[in-house]
């Protein structure tokens, strides 16, 4: 479903336990169509549909270049080299209502090379939630999430984020990537990138726009 800002600003007013809020804040990556770069996040806490599995829930919402940049939700912007892709990893919390809430990501590292807007600085390792998958036997699902087939070890990456937090029983702070932008050649792309030069956005006039407006 496609919905403007202001439904999308909605969502972050109000409380959230750390883990249904910072895990699932993010979820899919940037959709570039005719120069239209969309983001997403997440709407609702994760459904529990049997004892060992679960799912989130989420909304597309279309941005340009420069509303990416500009948009509230994305207090962390910056980019990066992709350093290590770990193995999927369960997180579990109770909610202050007493709900036990559970989700699954690969987490994936990646070193801060510039950093345009947040907490992040250069040099850091940050870790990013890329929702979905399975393991110690619980599988998770999240529509639309980032395909993690599509990051590599090696390239760089422009993530655009909310806050990193410590969420549930996760070992480290982390945060979940509300779009990113992956780095080839001359060019970013989405994670949805299909090869056509619609979608693909030049890294330097990108880099002039974050580094004027970030």
């Amino acid at each position: 479903m496609t919905t403007n800002l202001r439904n999308q600003e909605l969502i972050h007013t109000g409380t959230r336990s750390p883990l249904s809020w910072s895990i699932l804040r993010g979820g899919v990556g940037l959709l570039i169509v005719g120069g239209v770069i969309g983001g997403a996040v997440s709407s609702a806490y994760p459904v529990q549909q049997e004892a060992q599995a679960s799912s989130g829930l989420g909304y597309f919402v279309e941005l340009s270049p420069e509303e990416q940049v500009t948009a509230l939700f994305n207090t962390e912007i910056f980019a990066g080299k992709v350093t290590s892709i770990g193995q999927p990893i369960r997180v579990t919390e109770r909610t202050p209502e007493g709900t036990i809430v559970e989700a699954v990501y690969t987490p994936v590292d990646v070193l801060v090379s510039e950093s345009f807007r947040g907490s992040t600085s250069s040099e850091q390792t940050v870790r990013l939630r890329f929702l979905g998958g399975t393991a110690e036997g619980l599988t998770f699902t999240y529509p639309d999430s980032i395909p993690l087939a599509e990051v590599l070890v090696g390239e760089e990456v422009f993530v655009f984020s909310g806050a990193i937090e410590q969420a549930g029983d996760e070992p480290i702070a982390a945060l979940t990537p509300n779009s990113i932008l992956i780095t080839k050649g001359d060019t970013l792309v989405s994670p949805f990138h299909d090869g056509s030069d619609k979608q693909a956005v030049d890294r330097d006039e990108f880099l002039e726009i974050l580094r004027s407006e970030g």
